[in-house]
């Protein structure tokens, strides 16, 4: 049965369009083939003048700094960024790991430089700037994207499973509400024509049980305008 991508997206080109709803007939054997279209709908959807799509982004794990003073950890964050305010104590053994092993990224948080992961996409809004001059992006998405396999199978609970745990990790990694993304953050997989959309709650929780629905669903066009729209 043919399927219709956000019909009412008169911004989408028409050969984007028609690509997206190929799928159906012709189901993309891995993720690859699926970056280059899904990057070009983010891009059209959150544009440059307010986001960054960030394809294959670098998410570090965020550093314990609860048992540090508010004031070595800002000494630590002008070290690392190699402004004047050099007053921090390095001696100490903690501190003088950190300053070793962590950097700030581009949403100014301290960061371990050696805990990598990287999200297939990441859609980030500009944030105001730093302290130090430092960027402050806010995370407003994430997604994670699945293979099908050669075979073209339809993807089994296991599948699904293990790309919602993938990127539960992700989530897990973005930190607390008010470290990385603000008031509200989305999670999304795709694996073929179905996603899973994940939100974040006003406690600052993200939703643990998940439902899967088809990409060319309502549901999908209107998560990613609405937070276009925050």
């Amino acid at each position: 049965m043919p399927q219709v991508f956000a019909p009412n997206d008169p911004s989408i080109p028409d050969l984007l369009r028609a690509r997206i709803e190929g799928w159906n007939d012709r189901p993309p054997k891995t993720q690859f083939h699926q970056y280059g279209p899904l990057n070009a709908y983010f891009s059209i959807n959150f544009p440059p003048v307010r986001f960054l799509v960030k394809p294959q982004a670098l998410l570090r794990e965020l550093w314990d700094t609860t048992n540090l003073e508010v004031e070595d950890v800002e000494a630590l964050r002008s070290i690392i960024l190699r402004t004047e305010d050099e007053t921090m104590d390095i001696d100490d053994e903690v501190k003088a790991d950190i300053k070793r092993r962590a950097s700030i990224d581009s949403q100014g948080a301290l960061v371990h430089v050696d805990k990598c992961h990287y999200p297939d996409f990441v859609v980030t809004a500009y944030g105001p700037g730093g302290v130090y001059g430092e960027d402050e992006d806010v995370i407003r998405l994430v997604v994670e994207v699945g293979s099908l396999g050669r075979d073209l199978r339809p993807p089994s609970k296991e599948d699904k499973d293990n790309v919602v745990k993938q990127l539960n990790r992700y989530l897990l990694v973005m930190g607390k509400m008010g470290f990385r993304w603000a008031d509200k953050a989305v999670g999304m997989c795709i694996i073929g024509t179905e996603v899973a959309i994940v939100k974040s709650k006003s406690n600052g929780q993200f939703q643990k049980t998940v439902t899967w629905d088809s990409l060319y669903s309502a549901k999908f066009t209107d998560t990613i305008r609405q937070l276009a729209a925050m």
